[in-house]
C-alpha cells in the first residue's frame, strides 16, 4: 500500500539501508538481551527505552562510518534522534519510534516534523519490521484522560500512502481460504537481521 515516491527524503538520502539497519538492530538487540538477563525485573517499557537510546547510538557509528561525516544521536530529549552533519538544515534530522507492540507512543515533545523511523520488533529482540514516514504533531492520536502519549496504531501506519517499508512489511492479514479478513486485520511479517 506504500506509494512509488514519497514526499519526504527517502532512506537512501540519510543512508539508512537494510544493511545498516538490520546491523544495528542486531547490536541494539544484543546489549538490551544483555540487559535483561542480568536485571529480569525491568518492563518493556523501560526495555524498549534503552533499545531505542542504543539503536541511535549504533546507528550514528555505522552512518558515520559508511557517509563518511558525523552523524550524532541526540546528548537530550530537544536534540533529534539522528543528525546529519553533511546535510542542510531543515533536511539533516531524523527521528526514531521504537516500540514493542502493534503501536507507537510518542512524548510530550513529538512535535517535530522529520521523516520518522517506525520499529517495532517480535519476541526478544529476535527479528523487526522498520519503516519511514514523515511524522507530524497532528498525526499522533491523542490518548485518553488518564494517559499521556499520544499514539499511531498499526492501521495507521498501514495506512499511509508514503510509508516506506525498510525492514519486514505490514499487510492484510489472510484467511486459510486465500482472501483478507472482512474486518481489515492486518500482520506484521517481521525480518530476522
Amino acid at each position: 500500500m506504500a506509494a512509488s515516491k514519497p514526499i519526504f527524503p527517502s532512506p537512501d538520502f540519510f543512508g539508512l539501508t537494510k544493511t545498516i539497519l538490520c546491523e544495528s538492530l542486531k547490536q541494539a538487540a544484543k546489549r538490551v538481551m544483555e540487559i535483561k538477563r542480568n536485571m529480569p525485573y525491568l518492563g518493556s517499557k523501560l526495555l524498549s527505552e534503552i533499545f531505542s537510546k542504543t539503536l541511535e547510538h549504533e546507528l550514528a557509528i555505522r552512518l558515520t562510518k559508511s557517509l563518511g561525516y558525523e552523524v550524532k544521536s541526540p546528548s537530550s530529549d530537544n536534540d533529534p534522534d539522528l543528525l546529519f552533519s553533511g546535510k542542510p538544515s531543515g533536511e539533516n534530522a531524523v527521528e526514531i519510534k521504537c516500540a514493542s507492540g502493534n503501536g507507537w507512543r510518542g512524548g510530550s515533545l513529538s512535535k517535530r516534523v522529520a521523516p520518522t523511523l517506525m520499529v517495532t520488533w517480535d519476541g526478544d529482540f529476535e527479528s523487526f519490521y522498520v519503516a519511514m514516514i514523515e511524522l507530524k504533531h497532528s498525526e499522533w492520536t491523542p490518548s485518553g484522560a488518564n494517559y499521556y502519549a499520544p499514539t499511531i496504531s498499526r492501521k495507521k501506519l498501514y495506512q499511509r500512502t508514503d510509508r516506506i517499508d525498510i525492514v519486514g512489511t505490514i499487510k492484510p492479514k489472510i484467511r486459510k481460504d486465500g482472501n483478507p479478513y472482512a474486518n481489515g486485520a492486518l500482520q506484521t511479517d517481521y525480518d530476522v537481521c
